[in-house]
């Protein structure tokens, strides 16, 4: 029995060795062009990144009830900053889903 529990230890040990030289090897290249639009590509189409989404959507009417609604100036401004943060949110996953399309226009003009 210490015999198999030292060669898997071994095992292991050798393993975590290659694991770690292929990490090192990984973060010392120089990522390409196509790596990191691969990258935003699949962080963008991510199922938590539609959650995500699908969660700004339903926060961002929620705001926009509220808005209609008579609050106080402080809360209305603090309705407007949340709907600001919104649109910003939208806005940068649209341009990483535009840049993970390879910039093409058509991307842009087509739904």
């Amino acid at each position: 029995a210490r015999n198999v529990s030292e060669r898997k230890l071994r095992e292991t040990s050798a393993w975590a060795k290659r694991k770690y030289a292929n990490a090192r090897r990984a973060v010392n290249a120089a990522p390409t062009a196509e790596a990191k639009i691969a990258r935003v590509a699949a962080m963008v189409d991510s199922p938590l990144a539609e959650v995500c989404g699908s969660g700004l959507v339903i926060l961002s009417c929620v705001v926009f009830a509220f808005q209609t609604l008579p609050v106080s100036p402080t809360a209305q401004l603090g309705l407007g900053i949340a709907e600001d943060v919104i649109l910003l949110i939208f806005s940068v996953e649209y341009f990483l889903r535009w840049y993970s399309r390879s910039c093409r226009l058509s991307y842009l003009l087509e739904p």
